[in-house]
């Protein structure tokens, strides 16, 4: 998703120094030119040359040397501090495996993170939670973060980026974010099971967050697009414990005791998925033979899912690329709009899915 945004005349000149700059035109310790000579090359009052000089000083790019005026500084980049919140204890692991998925992007932008733990939700954390963010040049929250706190960072004047859903509600606005298309994602991965011929299509989904109650909602909304058979009654869809331990039992349980299984299942997580294919072929449930199983999946590969796993995946590395990307212009250019975007899955074919007789 693209937005046209028409530049303010200060942002001209400024880009147009930047990129003098950066191509060795102006080398450090070079002068820049003066603000009448700025005014006359681009018919512009002193206020826009001030406010787009004062923009490059902000990116550490010029500074003012008494009796020299403004020069190139030397070309040691100012890094940005970027916030990271993890709420709860134990999310360490994940967002380490993230912080892997992004080490390239980061040092391209000169990017630092600092995380912090918020314990708890409640006013206090809350609270402190703002002061940090004001000690940011921007936040970026890639997990399950509380509406709430979202609230309070958004407001400590720091650009803010969401990654994905929050925890329990809609983005406060002034918050950018960048997350999959979910309706699309269910939308494509019903679609290719209807086209390889089934009628009947369960749903393991998650609870305990907003992004699977928004899952559910999906799952259901396209059953009944789709014409399902019972793809949008109640029976079709098991909503599983946040504890991994708990959804495979509680999946072969549920699935076993329909009167009229389905004959494919669309899992949220391709861990839970695999999980879940390994212990039906413990009870003598085949995949395909007797069930295709499709997972919606954040990217994740082999040895830790099953190799051949059909699956809707979402990029995760290209969604968190572009997090960072949009957040570092919004740290540097405060008046572009908040950012919205939705991006696709695509469809990965796998050996867990085999088409039926209709």
């Amino acid at each position: 998703m693209s937005t046209t945004v028409l530049l303010p005349r200060y942002r001209l000149i400024a880009d147009s120094l930047r990129e003098n700059i950066r191509s060795g035109a102006l080398t450090p310790g070079a002068r820049v030119p003066s603000y009448r000579c700025l005014m006359a090359t681009h018919s512009v009052t002193m206020a826009t040359v001030r406010q787009a000089i004062s923009s490059l000083q902000t990116e550490g790019l010029i500074k003012t040397v008494p009796g020299l005026g403004c020069v190139v500084a030397d070309q040691q980049a100012k890094w940005t501090h970027i916030g990271v919140p993890i709420l709860g204890y134990g999310a360490e692991g994940a967002l380490h495996e993230e912080v892997q998925l992004l080490h390239g992007e980061l040092a391209a932008e000169h990017c630092d993170l600092v995380m912090r733990m918020i314990p708890s939700v409640d006013e206090s954390s809350v609270a402190e939670s703002a002061s940090w963010a004001r000690r940011q040049d921007g936040i970026m929250i890639t997990g399950r973060i509380p509406v709430s706190a979202i609230r309070a960072m958004a407001g400590a004047g720091v650009p803010v980026m969401v990654v994905g859903e929050p925890l329990d509600g809609e983005c406060p606005p002034g918050v950018n974010t960048v997350t999959a298309d979910i309706m699309g994602t269910i939308q494509i991965a019903i679609s290719h099971l209807v086209g390889m011929g089934h009628r009947r299509i369960g749903l393991l989904n998650g609870t305990s967050t907003r992004y699977y109650d928004v899952v559910s909602r999906c799952f259901q909304d396209c059953s009944r697009a789709f014409g399902l058979e019972y793809g949008s009654s109640g029976e079709a869809q098991l909503r599983l414990p946040q504890h991994r331990e708990m959804r495979v039992a509680d999946a072969c349980r549920w699935y076993t005791g329909l009167a009229a299984r389905p004959t494919a299942l669309l899992v949220e997580g391709a861990t839970v998925a695999t999980s879940l294919i390994r212990h039906f072929a413990g009870l003598g449930i085949r995949v395909p033979e007797d069930l295709s199983v499709t997972a919606i999946s954040g990217g994740e590969r082999p040895p830790r899912i099953v190799e051949g796993l059909a699956c809707v995946e979402s990029d995760r590395r290209g969604l968190l690329q572009r997090a960072v990307r949009v957040l570092c212009e919004r740290i540097v250019h405060r008046e572009l709009p908040v950012a919205r975007e939705h991006v696709l899955a695509q469809w990965v074919p796998g050996v867990t899915c085999r088409a039926v007789s209709p």
